[in-house]
């Protein structure tokens, strides 16, 4: 609703992750950038950081061929913090893929030059750690897939 009003004011908006919270709020907001000629645009920081930077570049002189196959992992290796909107499902529900699974994604498909996906699989698996400071491990491995427009494909 914000991001909406603020666009339709004839704002430019950037908004933290995760966008919305429903499909339906995300492509009302997209909409509404177009409607007004706005940029609209989410909170990516890992875009900047210069290796992020180098790689870009290195994919978009097609130094590395044409890109078929993109896979986006994060790990978390502490437990979930207690500040913040972590824990508040009504603001944050997606656990720890909206959490830094989806800068993984970003930058995976910004590399991928944006793709449109065409299908996607997942499932889930929810065990969370509880030292603070302990790093991860897990004695199953579940990945998820994804399709985009021309046949390519990734990995989360």
């Amino acid at each position: 609703e914000i991001t909406v009003a603020a666009l339709d004011a004839g704002k430019h908006v950037m908004c933290e992750k995760p966008m919305a919270k429903t499909t339906a709020e995300a492509k009302d907001m997209i909409a509404a950038a177009k409607r007004n000629n706005k940029k609209l645009t989410i909170g990516y920081q890992n875009r900047f950081r210069t290796d992020s930077q180098y790689l870009r570049q290195v994919t978009q002189r097609g130094d590395l061929g044409e890109i078929y196959l993109g896979k986006a992992q994060a790990i978390r290796r502490r437990a979930v913090p207690t500040w913040g909107v972590f824990l508040d499902e009504q603001q944050q529900g997606g656990g720890p893929l909206i959490d830094i699974g989806t800068h993984a994604l970003d930058l995976t498909l910004w590399m991928m030059d944006n793709y449109e996906p065409e299908s996607v699989m997942g499932s889930t698996f929810h065990k969370l750690g509880q030292k603070a400071n302990a790093a991860n491990a897990w004695d199953s491995w579940d990945p998820e897939a994804f399709t985009v427009e021309d046949s390519a494909f990734g990995y989360i």
